[in-house]
């Protein structure tokens, strides 16, 4: 028997050859076409990737408490508002959308810092509403919870968003220097639901209050990488290395208040911006000069709309969007300190009337 094996093998052995020659042909194949899949996501993301398609201006992945936002205060006198989006696309890249109808639940909570519930007597006189769709409650002394959750539902084949809108009481204003009152926070968590039938997709979340800015509520933007907390504060002293370098580029957030018009200078031998926010913010988008210095300008308006003592349209008070990398040269892309120097102008002009 085992010399009919051996005799088999002889005559057979250049055509199993082949056939182990064609099998790590093919492993090498897909493992190329593996790795060039996965390289090709490898670009700019706050989340993973290139950005999870299931985000928001606000929530991010996580606990609540890893995510404390901030409605701020335009002056003593009017209330703080924030329009928070919920997206099936990737933070300012909408023409990477999901492909599939995303249905999910929203839970809305009043709670304090910690994540604690809010008694009546903490809340006292004040009432915070949120509106989402056709659903809008009010929390006040006497209703303290929202029954159940809120469910929405944003559509495949197409960038969807869905706006749920924040109107804090304006009495926590003046309640922010006063050590005695409890601050209230808006607690919100997005799930797809059922979870089973979203397994590449996230829950996001925030806990949000009221605050001031610069201490006094003027009207002021900046704008700012975000990939890590302590980008901005990059210095030729302190440059902060990147966490990784295999990203196609970097998260940049512009945020304030006031009404206005940003006017945003980069080099674009070095970044280029994501032309979808562009056209998201109806901006304008000059050329590059000879020293390939490109300007962006659009206006921006954080303050509510009203007609009467109703809100008519929410303002803006925080916009996302990326730059991607445009130099071939590696270390064009080190430091924090080199990123923030391809911005060479960010200037914000308030509108007189």
């Amino acid at each position: 028997m085992k010399n009919k094996v051996k005799r088999f093998l002889a005559k057979q052995w250049a055509l199993i050859w082949v056939f182990v020659a064609l099998a790590v042909l093919g492993g090498i194949i897909s493992y190329a076409a593996y790795t060039k899949a996965n390289k090709g996501k490898s670009v700019v993301a706050t989340y993973d990737e290139a950005g999870d398609r299931f985000s928001s201006n606000y929530m991010n992945i996580g606990s609540p408490s890893e995510n404390y936002q901030s409605a701020y205060a335009i002056n003593n006198q009017t209330a703080p508002t924030a329009s928070i989006s919920i997206c099936n696309y990737a933070q300012g890249n909408p023409g990477y959308y999901y492909d599939r109808d995303i249905e999910y639940r929203l839970t809305i909570e009043l709670v304090k810092y910690d994540g604690t519930a809010v008694s009546a007597a903490e809340i006292g006189d004040k009432n915070i509403t949120v509106s989402f769709g056709t659903d809008s409650y009010t929390f006040d002394n006497e209703h303290l919870s929202i029954g159940s959750d809120w469910n929405g539902k944003l559509l495949r084949g197409q960038s969807s968003t869905d706006i749920c809108n924040i109107t804090f009481d304006v009495k926590q204003i003046a309640e922010l220097d006063d050590n005695t009152k409890t601050k209230l926070y808006i607690q919100m968590t997005a799930t797809p639901y059922p979870a089973s039938s979203y397994r590449d997709l996230h829950s996001i979340s925030m806990r949000m209050g009221v605050d001031k800015r610069h201490n006094e509520a003027k009207a002021d933007w900046e704008g700012y990488f975000n990939d890590v907390a302590n980008a901005k504060t990059a210095t030729s002293a302190t440059p902060i290395a990147l966490g990784s370098k295999d990203l196609d580029g970097f998260n940049y957030a512009i945020e304030g208040i006031g009404k206005g018009q940003i006017e945003l200078k980069y080099n674009s031998n070095k970044i280029e911006i994501n032309q979808a926010f562009v056209s998201e913010v109806s901006g304008t988008l000059s050329s590059a000069d000879a020293d390939g210095i490109r300007t962006l300008t659009f206006d921006v308006n954080s303050n509510d709309t009203k007609k009467g003592e109703t809100i008519t349209s929410y303002g803006i008070s925080r916009y996302d969007t990326q730059f991607y990398k445009t130099s071939k040269t590696a270390s064009d892309y080190e430091t924090w300190y080199q990123i923030n120097g391809y911005i060479t102008s960010f200037k914000f002009t308030e509108d007189a009337s």
